[in-house]
């Protein structure tokens, strides 16, 4: 698989770490948690926040409970076959300001979440162009990228209580512009100094695909 291939290529890096994303979500599968939507290819909002769980809890940090968050259920249209999901959308536990960057320093508010929409597109508001800066309110003294594809959407609000800021940038050439965004991801991650970096893809856009490879060897290095 591809997590084994990149585990024995990162043997040594002991701050690098790789996840397996169908094995930390395998055991739930049988338990009636929605881990991936009927109306829609993505994964649940509790799909997401079992394997970011995981991920905390492989730094030794405590987790904060699903249910200790406020929820908005949104009910999906149904399907051609008539399946119906709930989008469970989050509020952050403290007031957050969610901003779009351009140029490295222009920014432009935009609601974190939508909560009117009735589609995945409620999370994180949809993916943005070129940069998203969230300032948390939490007081942690770190700072976080998530590079992703839509997939992250889902999962970017779980980082809230564990990092100042949340900064998020879709990796994929249709959303990501160096000289929109002012600058490589790598000169972007120097100059808001970030302190750890997720990268999360769904299969589509994951390692098999060549345009993932080609993509963040562009956007880091130059």
């Amino acid at each position: 698989t591809v997590e084994t291939m990149l585990e024995s290529c990162l043997a040594g890096e002991e701050h690098i770490k790789v996840f397996n994303t169908f094995a930390i979500l395998e055991p739930h599968m049988t338990e009636g948690t929605p881990l991936f939507y009927h109306t829609d290819h993505h994964w649940s909002a509790e799909g997401a926040y079992i394997v970011l769980s995981e991920m905390l809890k492989s730094s030794g940090r405590p987790v904060v409970p699903y249910d200790e968050y406020e929820y908005k259920a949104i009910r999906s249209k149904p399907n051609d076959a008539g399946q119906t999901d709930v989008f469970n959308v989050l509020y952050p536990l403290l007031p957050a300001r969610s901003l779009i960057v351009t140029q490295r320093t222009e920014e432009t508010e935009l609601p974190l979440m939508n909560y009117d929409s009735s589609t995945y597109t409620a999370y994180m508001n949809n993916s943005r162009r070129p940069w998203r800066r969230v300032i948390t309110g939490a007081n942690t003294g770190r700072r976080a990228l998530v590079i992703c594809d839509s997939f992250g959407n889902a999962f970017a609000p779980y980082l809230l209580p564990y990092y100042d800021e949340v900064h998020m940038t879709d990796f994929r050439n249709d959303y990501y512009n160096k000289r929109e965004a002012g600058g490589s991801i790598g000169e972007l991650m120097e100059y808001h100094q970030i302190d750890d970096v997720y990268i999360v893809t769904s299969t589509a856009n994951g390692l098999r695909k060549d345009n993932s490879i080609v993509y963040l060897r562009k956007y880091l290095e130059e």
